[in-house]
């Protein structure tokens, strides 16, 4: 029953991510109005009032900690500040052409769209019919959807304080645990829905046509989903590898004989992680998105080779050497059996996706070289560089930016994406403006920061010792525990991915992504 209750607020921090992931990866805002209030009030309360407590520390002492450490970590202050930044286009909101003049110049624009052959014509009529009631200040094109987007933020930045400061070391390992059997149990969800034929994700019909996997209507936003879902199984697998090790050795050491009877659960309590690793993985292939089922291939390959020089390790005894040997035939004869399942069960459709496809085009996507999206985003943070223009503010604001016929296209509902950049940091910048970019960027070097310090001092004292206990090669990869690494791994393969692609846009993807960041100190040495 105690462990009942500490795994509660898991539980509690798990179901930001869970709820939007479940909840068609939290883009439609209609859906998320009712439960994603309630369950950001359920991951403040467990901030505020249910941390998770500390052996022999009681609640009160516990709440006092977490308290303390919210005052003194700069993350806690950066989210405010953001939180007010995006409080403020809710008292300053411009007139937005799909609302307001909707009727009138929606009318204006389709009759006389023939005769003006130049869509910068419109820039004056825009900018006077925009313009709030205080300039120079954070402002908002549409209520609602300035709304939409802070419904993302404010319960992924929450998720992110609660995961990092009630949770004790234990606690984020199986918060971590928790999310990726979530990815888990999704990615089987589309592969029932892609053996059912589903007109959508639930079963729903969807709007738009275009590919869609599991709850996201997205197949790129699926996509980032499933391959940091994958390297957090990965995480949990070589954590796990270590724990078990370390337990075999304390037997050693108390001179216990390990019977047959003991080395089974103590396998499966190292290898289980596999499970959700390999759905991730196909769940990830699933979405036939060309990003996803790359980085997952790389992310598999990765994972092989990291398990296969963690066996090479100077100074180790002649029985060990014999276990490694056995080890590395055995991952050798996994990732043959791995292949040929992939090669078995691989979703239809993968050669079509790369047919075409070069590493021209994929540089060409990532650095958004000739994308007109991504100028437009440009011109429109140029136009409003410190504030921005508020949430979903670039699919109105970009209309006098974009070549004549995607912006007659994009006012007359035709052509599917153009409400997004495709490249998240651009979007970021022009909704957001300079400050709020920057308030996001510190987010990430706050979270990052613990990682990056912990990483050096461990990479200086390898140095120092003995060469039974040194890591193997390269030490600067290996002396870094393998959760923290494998978590890192995949958030990076999430933020390339934004480069040339909108997977932050979606809720579930960048609640998963802070979550688990603020997760990597369960992974690293006490006192780091």
């Amino acid at each position: 029953m105690r462990a009942f209750f500490a795994f509660v607020p898991v539980a509690l921090i798990a179901l930001t991510v869970i709820s939007f992931s479940w909840i068609f990866g939290g883009t439609l805002p209609d859906k998320l109005l009712w439960p994603i209030p309630w369950v950001s009030a359920l991951t403040l309360e467990t901030l505020l009032f249910f941390p998770q407590r500390i052996p022999g520390e009681t609640q009160y002492e516990a709440c006092a900690r977490c308290w303390k450490g919210l005052v003194r970590d700069p993350l806690s202050w950066i989210t405010m500040v953001f939180f007010v930044l995006l409080a403020i286009p809710f008292f300053n909101k411009g007139i937005c052409l799909d609302c307001e003049y909707d009727a009138v110049f929606q009318k204006f624009l389709l009759s006389e769209w023939s005769s003006i052959t130049d869509p910068v014509q419109y820039a004056p009529i825009f900018k006077d019919l925009a313009a709030p009631p205080l300039p120079y200040s954070p402002m908002c094109f549409d209520l609602l959807e300035h709304r939409t987007v802070v419904m993302w933020f404010i319960p992924a930045f929450i998720a992110m304080l609660a995961a990092r400061h009630a949770l004790t070391r234990h606690g984020k390992r199986q918060l971590v645990e928790t999310l990726a059997w979530n990815g888990a149990v999704l990615a089987v969800i589309g592969f029932v829905q892609m053996a059912t034929d589903a007109p959508g994700p639930w079963w729903e019909p969807m709007d738009v046509a275009g590919q869609f996997f599991s709850t996201f209507g997205y197949a790129n936003m699926a996509a980032s989903f499933f391959v940091l879902m994958m390297a957090l199984s990965i995480a949990v697998w070589r954590t796990r590898i270590g724990e078990v090790r370390a337990m075999r050795k304390a037997r050693e050491a108390e001179a216990h004989s390990a019977s047959g009877a003991r080395r089974g659960p103590g396998w499966i309590r190292a290898h289980y992680a596999l499970i959700p690793a390999t759905l991730n993985f196909f769940g990830a292939l699933g979405t036939l998105s060309r990003a996803g089922i790359i980085f997952a291939g790389v992310l598999a390959v990765l994972a092989f080779l990291y398990s296969i020089g963690a066996l090479f390790v100077q100074g180790a005894s002649r029985q060990r050497k014999v276990a490694n040997i056995k080890r590395m035939v055995a991952y050798s004869v996994g990732a043959i059996i791995f292949i040929v399942g992939v090669m078995i069960f691989a979703p239809k459709g993968i050669d079509k996706e790369f047919s075409g496809t070069s590493s021209v085009s994929v540089a060409d996507r990532v650095t958004n070289r000739d994308e007109a999206y991504a100028r437009a985003a440009w011109a429109v943070f140029k136009d409003h560089p410190i504030w921005g223009v508020g949430g979903w503010g670039y699919r109105h604001a970009c209309l006098d930016k974009l070549p004549e016929k995607m912006s007659k296209g994009f006012r007359l509902g035709q052509g599917v994406g153009w409400a997004n950049v495709h490249n998240d940091y651009l979007q970021f910048m022009c909704e957001h403006g300079a400050v709020g970019f920057a308030l996001i960027l510190a987010a990430f070097a706050a979270l990052i920061w613990p990682l990056a310090r912990a990483w050096h001092q461990l990479g200086k004292l390898v140095r120092f010792m003995k060469a039974e206990h040194r890591p193997p090669h390269p030490r600067a990869i290996y002396c870094l525990p393998p959760g923290a690494l494998w978590i890192l791994v995949g958030s990076i393969c999430v933020l390339v991915h934004a480069l040339g692609d909108c997977p932050l846009r979606s809720p579930a993807v960048l609640s998963a992504l802070l979550v688990s960041l603020a997760s990597t100190e369960g992974f690293l040495p006490r006192g780091d």
